[in-house]
């Protein structure tokens, strides 16, 4: 019998427009987003306006192509404006429409407000479906490389000895400029050398280098961290062109040139992200209070925050529960040492003795044990999809608040597919 193949016919014209959404399934993600952004609060949105008096792509457009894209792992803003040609979900997105990369990437440097109100909308509805039940929450935070290169990080010392080499370098170039200037007056006019338009712009970043490592060491002082020369350690570098990125220390002996990427994440079944946000800190010591305060109103109050002894931090701990109406539960690093009378110990150790014993006898607790084992199971997997399943491990936005940006766009694509998955097992 001869085989039957279907025909493939690349060369006749459709006879009617092709409607877009019969290529787009009813349970695509694409569409599942596009009802989340249609919720968000759009005013005070950065458009990249040209000043032509073009038609502006509308906001909705722009952030669904954007949630789209880095939930499925592209990220980069030129493969994301491919994208507007090769898939036909993205396609759809954007009604046919291709914002150049320009555009996407002005979109997303500068609208992190507007992906915060949409992070908040998409918890809103987890709440609203019964997905999210919020009573504790897993707070960790992973290192994500920065937009700069460890190339371009200096320390004080060497930053020092290279303005006084571009001090003297120009110098020398001012001497042979007046020089050239007095043989030949009519030859240079009020123009300065190049190499010396150079230097000054070197000479200018490294002394913002300069002066963000002085920021950071007093910073260090003021919070009462900064103990000895470990600490002056901590606070000696910077990069040059991201002088707001730290190095930070990675798994083993590796390390990063970039942020701490902090989530909050519920510790029942959702295991969504309710908060979040981006810091410089080296170490997560410090850093429980902005977790706690990165919980979106729309998630609800937690109750019971779960945290690794990274964030070991006595008074800080105290003082969260008490501003919040809390517990949080933190093993610690050594168990307090009972050789000593505490009646003994004086002023601030003295407090610190007696917050760290309360920890202990709460981890001592089998039902708060078994709480606590959900840390593990609830914010650690949040890092594995989001750098081994969307592929997302280093930040495309130059400076803080940019990056910020980007790492709420980062739980905004990580919340909503995952929201749906969740939503289906729950049915099934």
């Amino acid at each position: 019998m001869a085989e039957r193949l279907v025909n493939v016919d690349r060369d006749t014209p459709m006879l009617l427009p092709p409607d877009l959404r019969d290529w787009v399934a009813d349970n695509e993600l694409a569409r599942l987003i596009l009802e989340a952004v249609e919720l968000c609060d759009l005013q005070g949105v950065s458009r990249n306006v040209r000043g032509s008096g073009s038609e502006q792509y509308p906001p909705t457009m722009m952030l669904a192509l954007l949630i789209y894209c880095y939930a499925g792992g592209t990220f980069s803003s030129r493969r994301i404006e491919r994208a507007t040609y090769d898939s036909v979900a993205v396609r759809y997105l954007c009604g046919k429409h291709h914002p150049d990369h320009d555009t996407i990437a002005h979109f997303r440097r500068h609208n992190g407000a507007l992906f915060a109100r949409c992070f908040a909308a998409v918890v809103q509805l987890a709440r609203e479906a019964g997905l999210l039940k919020l009573a504790a929450i897993s707070i960790d935070g992973t290192r994500l490389a920065g937009a700069a290169s460890k190339r371009s990080v200096r320390t004080l010392a060497q930053i020092e000895a290279e303005l006084q080499e571009l001090e003297s370098q120009g110098a020398a170039l001012l001497a042979q400029a007046e020089a050239a200037d007095r043989s030949d007056p009519d030859a240079g006019g009020t123009q300065l050398p190049p190499e010396l338009v150079n230097a000054q712009v070197r000479r200018e970043k490294l002394l913002a280098a300069k002066a963000q490592i002085e920021e950071r060491r007093q910073r260090a002082t003021e919070a009462g961290r900064q103990d000895g020369p470990h600490s002056a350690r901590r606070t000696s570098k910077v990069s040059l062109s991201e002088p707001e990125s730290r190095m930070l220390r990675t798994a083993g002996d590796g390390s990063v040139q970039g942020y701490n990427a902090q989530v909050a994440a519920d510790a029942g079944p959702s295991g969504l992200i309710v908060g979040q946000h981006l810091s410089d800190e080296t170490t997560d010591y410090g850093l429980v209070g902005d977790g706690v305060t990165s919980v979106v109103a729309e998630a609800g109050q937690p109750t019971m925050v779960l945290v690794d002894k990274g964030y070991e931090n006595s008074e800080l701990i105290a003082r969260v529960e008490e501003a919040h109406q809390l517990m949080i539960l933190c093993p610690l690093r050594h168990r307090p040492h009972t050789q000593q009378h505490p009646a003994q110990r004086r002023g601030r150790k003295r407090a610190v003795f007696a917050l760290r014993q309360k920890m202990q006898a709460r981890l001592a607790d089998p039902s708060l044990q078994e709480l606590y084992r959900r840390r593990a199971v609830t914010v650690e997997p949040v890092f594995a999809r989001i750098k081994r399943h969307m592929g997302f491990t280093r930040l495309r936005c130059w400076g803080h608040r940019a990056a910020s940006a980007e790492w709420t766009l980062v739980c905004l694509a990580h919340n909503r597919p995952h929201a749906h998955r969740q939503a289906v097992a729950l049915a099934s």
